[in-house]
């Protein structure tokens, strides 16, 4: 355990270190609350079932997030260490394999969980940002979606060797979600063929998911099903086709 808290904390040094990543998890997120607060507001209105811009913005900007560290983030990390030959290294230490990718998983998910709070602190000190009202609910909304989306990430990262290799897959796989599944814009301006044609994303799930447990609104059971699905076969794959060198 030693070990692998070292390497954790280790990890989270390194990204810490990497600027653009730091942007897109804690710092983008924050400007497009801004921007369009300040545009819009957060007064309730009645096309929006009584609910402010802010308040219907932010679950999306928190989809948002975990597709930044778990679809971005990881797969560029783990090609990057298998192609350095760091994978390779690690190896020859008492580290258990398996460990080095729970140490990954965890500082990703530590970092997801500060944007979260950040972004919460700043739309609740600035626009009043309704506070969720199935927390319980949310947390473990939030954790399946994380774990899903990582998921993806792994296999991307498995599957193609090189760092930018991975990085225009993840590009590909993420920027078209960010603004189809409602992370970027909410759905509920989008046309209704638009909104069907692109219900069965991922994130279009993972927002659904936050928006419902942050309203108070029933859960959609089948929403869950398919994030869990998603997460197990990608992770059945990413564990068949991974090379540590």
């Amino acid at each position: 355990m030693k070990g692998f808290f070292t390497l954790a904390k280790t990890e989270f040094k390194l990204f810490m270190r990497e600027p653009a990543a730091m942007f897109f998890t804690l710092v983008f997120p924050l400007m497009l609350l801004f921007v369009f607060g300040s545009v819009f507001g957060n007064e309730p209105t009645d096309w929006m079932d009584n609910l402010g811009s802010v308040d219907v913005s932010v679950p999306g900007y928190m989809s948002m997030i975990i597709g930044t560290t778990a679809i971005m983030s990881i797969p560029i990390v783990i090609s990057e260490y298998r192609n350095k030959g760091i994978f390779r290294r690690l190896r020859a230490t008492p580290i258990h394999p398996l460990a080095i990718i729970g140490a990954q998983a965890l500082i990703y998910l530590a970092l997801t969980a500060l944007g979260f709070v950040i972004l919460y602190i700043a739309g609740k000190l600035v626009y009043d940002l309704m506070t969720p009202q199935r927390p319980l609910m949310l947390v473990l909304v939030l954790l399946i979606s994380f774990l899903s989306m990582a998921s993806l990430g792994f296999l991307i990262g498995a599957y193609f060797k090189t760092p930018r290799t991975a990085s225009v897959v993840a590009n590909i796989v993420y920027f078209p979600q960010i603004f189809l599944a409602g992370a970027a814009m909410p759905r509920e301006i989008f046309s209704d063929t638009l909104r069907k044609w692109t219900e069965w994303l991922p994130m279009t799930q993972v927002t659904n998911l936050i928006k419902a447990a942050w309203w108070g609104e029933s859960i959609d059971i089948w929403n869950l099903v398919y994030l869990v699905a998603v997460g197990a076969v990608c992770m059945i794959i990413s564990t068949r086709i991974f090379r540590w060198e």
